[in-house]
Protein backbone atom coordinates (compact mmCIF):
# COMPACT_ATOMS: atom_id res chain seq x y z
CA UNK A 1 0.00 0.00 0.00
CA UNK A 2 1.20 3.41 -0.78
CA UNK A 3 0.82 6.40 1.29
CA UNK A 4 1.13 10.30 0.66
CA UNK A 5 1.26 12.30 3.83
CA UNK A 6 0.09 16.04 3.61
CA UNK A 7 2.07 19.06 5.11
CA UNK A 8 0.60 19.05 8.32
CA UNK A 9 0.81 15.82 8.98
CA UNK A 10 4.81 14.94 10.85
CA UNK A 11 7.08 13.05 8.63
CA UNK A 12 7.74 10.49 11.26
CA UNK A 13 4.49 9.36 10.61
CA UNK A 14 6.14 8.16 7.41
CA UNK A 15 8.54 6.08 9.00
CA UNK A 16 5.65 4.44 10.97
CA UNK A 17 3.62 3.28 8.27
CA UNK A 18 7.27 2.46 6.69
CA UNK A 19 7.46 0.00 9.63
CA UNK A 20 4.05 -1.49 8.84
CA UNK A 21 5.43 -2.79 5.41
CA UNK A 22 3.41 0.30 3.73
CA UNK A 23 5.10 2.61 0.81
CA UNK A 24 5.04 6.34 2.28
CA UNK A 25 6.75 9.35 1.29
CA UNK A 26 5.79 12.81 3.02
CA UNK A 27 5.34 16.25 0.68
CA UNK A 28 8.46 17.55 1.71
CA UNK A 29 9.95 14.96 0.32
CA UNK A 30 9.33 15.40 -2.96
CA UNK A 31 9.34 19.71 -2.91
CA UNK A 32 5.99 19.52 -2.39
CA UNK A 33 5.76 20.72 1.59
CA UNK A 34 4.18 24.21 0.10
CA UNK A 35 2.38 22.82 -2.62
CA UNK A 36 -1.10 24.12 -3.26
CA UNK A 37 -3.93 21.36 -2.61
CA UNK A 38 -4.64 20.79 -6.67
CA UNK A 39 -0.95 19.54 -6.80
CA UNK A 40 -0.84 17.34 -3.86
CA UNK A 41 -4.07 15.72 -5.09
CA UNK A 42 -2.45 15.36 -8.45
CA UNK A 43 1.11 13.52 -6.85
CA UNK A 44 -1.43 11.69 -5.16
CA UNK A 45 -3.41 10.10 -7.83
CA UNK A 46 -0.40 9.91 -10.04
CA UNK A 47 1.96 7.68 -7.73
CA UNK A 48 -1.41 5.87 -7.16
CA UNK A 49 -1.51 6.69 -3.27
CA UNK A 50 -4.00 6.61 -0.46
CA UNK A 51 -3.20 10.64 0.52
CA UNK A 52 -3.13 10.77 4.31
CA UNK A 53 -4.62 14.40 5.41
CA UNK A 54 -5.91 16.43 8.58
CA UNK A 55 -7.67 18.76 5.74
CA UNK A 56 -11.42 18.38 5.14
CA UNK A 57 -11.42 19.66 1.56
CA UNK A 58 -9.58 16.24 0.78
CA UNK A 59 -11.92 14.52 2.68
CA UNK A 60 -14.98 16.01 0.48
CA UNK A 61 -12.53 16.04 -2.82
CA UNK A 62 -12.47 12.27 -2.18
CA UNK A 63 -15.94 11.74 -2.00
CA UNK A 64 -16.58 14.37 -5.28
CA UNK A 65 -14.05 14.32 -7.62
CA UNK A 66 -13.10 12.49 -10.43
CA UNK A 67 -10.32 11.09 -10.85
CA UNK A 68 -10.95 10.37 -7.47
CA UNK A 69 -7.69 9.52 -5.07
CA UNK A 70 -8.21 7.79 -1.95
CA UNK A 71 -7.84 9.54 1.40
CA UNK A 72 -7.13 8.38 5.05
CA UNK A 73 -8.39 11.45 7.02
CA UNK A 74 -7.12 11.99 10.52
CA UNK A 75 -9.35 14.03 12.11
CA UNK A 76 -7.08 14.99 15.23
CA UNK A 77 -6.46 18.36 16.07
CA UNK A 78 -3.31 19.70 17.05
CA UNK A 79 -1.66 16.66 18.90
CA UNK A 80 1.84 15.58 19.63
CA UNK A 81 3.08 13.19 17.67
CA UNK A 82 3.34 10.27 19.59
CA UNK A 83 -0.44 10.36 20.11
CA UNK A 84 -1.28 10.47 16.86
CA UNK A 85 0.62 7.41 16.38
CA UNK A 86 -0.82 5.69 19.16
CA UNK A 87 -4.51 6.51 18.11
CA UNK A 88 -3.31 4.80 15.05
CA UNK A 89 -2.06 1.98 15.98
CA UNK A 90 -5.04 1.10 18.37
CA UNK A 91 -7.27 1.31 15.01
CA UNK A 92 -4.85 0.04 12.61
CA UNK A 93 -6.25 -3.27 11.71
CA UNK A 94 -9.79 -1.41 11.32
CA UNK A 95 -8.10 1.26 8.98
CA UNK A 96 -6.18 -1.82 6.53
CA UNK A 97 -9.43 -3.46 6.50
CA UNK A 98 -11.21 -0.23 5.46
CA UNK A 99 -8.15 0.46 2.84
CA UNK A 100 -8.28 -3.21 1.66
CA UNK A 101 -12.25 -2.73 1.27
CA UNK A 102 -11.37 0.15 -1.55
CA UNK A 103 -13.69 2.81 -0.12
CA UNK A 104 -12.96 6.39 -1.05
CA UNK A 105 -12.73 7.96 2.72
CA UNK A 106 -11.22 6.56 6.06
CA UNK A 107 -11.83 8.25 8.66
CA UNK A 108 -9.99 8.08 12.13
CA UNK A 109 -11.17 10.60 15.20
CA UNK A 110 -10.04 10.81 18.76
CA UNK A 111 -12.19 8.29 19.89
Amino acid sequence: MKFLLDAQLPSSLAGWLQQRGCEAVHVAEIGLQHASDETIWAAALERQAILVTKDRDFNEWALNRHPRARVLWLRFGNTRNWFLMARLEAVWPEVLEGLQSNVSVIEVGNR
